[in-house]
């Protein structure tokens, strides 16, 4: 990673005492144990599937983050002058709805390939055990790049230049409405993408030219698009149609193109993946109470056979795993 600023903050509250802030002054170094707990973070909020992908809102004078954010990009304020400021306004907000927590406030800037990202990761402290000195188990606390993570991305370089594209990546909190309303308020995001009707689209587009291949070739085909838009949301980027093209081997990439201009979005560089729906193309699963089926949807009329009218499914040739597990209850029997 390549960070050009970097500076953390805690916030502590109380539904008794309000909120208790604890601000650094000035930034941290980047290098060492401060990049490697940064990557830990920006890999589980990238890996996360609940990511809301929009622009800020035009509405009014703009949320606290964008006011931020622009007077840092013009120099008229400090990369810490600012971060302090959003964890005060978050802080207060905070103190207002009543809300426990216990946060650190992680703020920084990335330079990737010519681009700029700017971060606030806020993460909670977990309890953990150590060894210490004395060769004794010892309580410690760590922070936590779990479940508990929330944040938002800005794309630096798409806000200042188009705007209509999704610039920004929002993970919200989990099992807390109330501190989830503090911090969207905080952000500021206005018209969300959505990626589940945007993906399904695509992948219809993608089906659809599949009907060109031969059956040998449809499998590969699918594999490798799935990869590619994978690797694409892994790193919280747009899947743009030429590229994916030039990706996939054993197809004509003008037809392919061609085939999926009816099926991608007029606006913006390309396609925000929704990776459950990219899950489903690939693969077919349910589950109720007392029965749970997954299989791959390359089986689908091989294998495996689907008689809607009677809502049955025909498997030939079942995993070798649950075979013996049947034929050894029937010999029990």
């Amino acid at each position: 990673m390549s960070i050009t600023n970097l500076t953390v903050h805690r916030l502590t509250a109380t539904e008794e005492q309000g909120a208790k802030l604890s601000l650094r002054d000035a930034e941290l170094e980047s290098e060492g144990l401060s990049e490697a707990l940064l990557l830990e973070l920006k890999r589980s909020f990238l890996s996360r599937t609940f990511r809301e992908h929009g622009s800020f809102s035009t509405e009014g004078d703009g949320s606290r983050l964008e006011q931020g954010l622009k007077r840092y990009l013009q120099g008229d304020a400090s990369f810490v002058a600012v971060s302090r400021e959003l964890t005060e306004q978050l802080a207060a907000a905070v103190s207002e709805e009543r809300i426990e927590t216990n946060v650190h406030l992680f703020y920084f800037v990335e330079e990737s390939l010519g681009n700029r990202y700017f971060y606030l990761l806020i993460a909670n402290e977990k309890e953990s055990l150590t060894v210490n000195e004395a060769l004794e188990v010892a309580a410690s606390r760590a922070i936590d790049s779990g479940a508990s993570l929330f944040g938002v991305k800005v794309d630096l370089g798409e806000w200042q230049g188009r705007k209509d594209y999704a610039y920004i990546s929002l993970l919200m909190p989990r099992g807390s409405h109330a501190l989830g309303g503090c911090f969207s308020s905080l952000v500021g995001l206005g018209e969300r993408l959505d990626k589940a009707a945007a993906t399904s689209n695509f992948l219809e587009g993608v089906e659809a030219y599949s009907k060109q291949l031969s059956g040998e070739q449809v499998n590969s085909y699918r594999e490798q698009v799935v990869d590619y838009c994978s690797a694409q949301d892994e790193q919280d980027a747009p899947v743009d149609i030429g590229e994916l093209s030039n990706a996939i081997q054993g197809i004509d990439r003008d037809g392919f193109v061609q085939a999926l201009q009816n099926y991608a979005p007029t606006e913006g560089p390309g396609v925000m993946i929704d990776r459950r729906r990219l899950r489903s193309y690939v693969k077919f699963a349910g589950r109720e109470r007392d029965l749970a089926i997954s299989f791959s949807s390359s089986q689908l009329s091989e294998r495996i056979q689907y008689d809607a009218e009677h809502d049955t499914l025909k498997i030939k040739g079942i995993p070798k795993t649950l075979r013996e597990q049947l034929l050894a209850h029937l010999k029990g029997s």
